[in-house]
């Protein structure tokens, strides 16, 4: 009797274990996944031609800028479909606010901005005394009462 019990949840683990080890592939639809573009911008000076590393580029919608490589490229992955509104900018240049970008899903978009240089003006100069004076080997202040009496001590 005890050979049968035996047999029987020898049996039956063995059917268990087997079916545990089947995977039902239905239970991830990729049908039903998101479907996401990319963008791709290649940022130009509009007067040269050339390529500009560097310029900060947005995507409306989007909390984070990149800045484009030194091909004057970025790429933006995972942007769910829809017109987009891109913003770059770079010191030297005008800021521009492209027309609104169709992004597609599951393809890559490719941007071409071109950017307009404009005159920088000139930051004034201001010439600070130096702090380190290089004939001196020590220094030192002396507090007037005034001063000693207008920062008092904590008790």
């Amino acid at each position: 009797m005890k050979k049968i019990i035996i047999f029987t949840c020898l049996f039956w683990l063995h059917s268990v274990l087997l079916y545990a080890q089947q995977t039902d592939t239905t239970l991830v639809k990729t049908d039903t996944l998101p479907k996401y573009g990319t963008l791709k911008v290649i940022v130009l000076d509009s007067d040269t031609k050339e390529t500009l590393p560097g310029v900060m580029v947005m995507l409306q919608g989007f909390s984070d800028t990149l800045n484009t490589d030194l091909e004057g490229q970025c790429t933006i992955n995972n942007i769910v479909p829809g017109k987009y509104m891109i913003f770059s900018r770079m010191l030297g240049y005008r800021p521009l606010l492209t027309d609104k970008v169709n992004i597609e899903e599951s393809c890559s978009t490719t941007v071409l901005v071109k950017l307009k240089a404009t005159q920088v003006e000139a930051l004034g100069m201001v010439d600070y005394p130096t702090m380190v004076q290089p004939d001196k080997t020590s220094s030192y202040h002396v507090y007037t009462a005034g001063e000693i009496k207008r920062y008092p001590s904590k008790p």
